[in-house]
């Protein structure tokens, strides 16, 4: 069950170190990249929020089979993944709206260079 929420955290983690690669390269070229950081950051804040909650309900799942009341335990837990899921679209949304304003930044640039 955690198998695929862990993927994707560790999916968001390689695009989130790719696009602070990318941030850096367009910041010494001098292109204002304060937005896509800002939504970057929101991103990074997505991804560690579910990967706590990610534990948090791994946690869980071992008190489910050792709990005295599992039918409740078992609906924490559901909570914490429902929450977990949350907090990765949330990445998601935050790693897009990163690249568009990457872009955003330097289509300015790419019409004065050609000009």
């Amino acid at each position: 069950m955690f198998t695929r929420l862990d993927a994707a955290i560790e999916r968001f983690n390689k695009l989130i170190t790719r696009i602070e690669s990318r941030i850096q390269k367009l910041e010494e070229r001098g292109v204002d990249v304060a937005d896509a950081r800002e939504k970057l950051q929101k991103a990074q804040d997505a991804v560690a929020e579910a990967d706590f909650k990610i534990n948090a309900a791994r946690g869980l799942v071992e008190d489910i089979l050792s709990g005295e009341d599992p039918k409740k335990i078992f609906e924490n837990t559901r909570e914490a993944v429902k929450s977990t899921v949350e907090h990765i679209k949330q990445a998601h949304r935050a790693l897009v709206d990163s690249i568009v304003a990457l872009k955003g930044a330097t289509s300015p640039d790419v019409v004065e260079e050609n000009e």
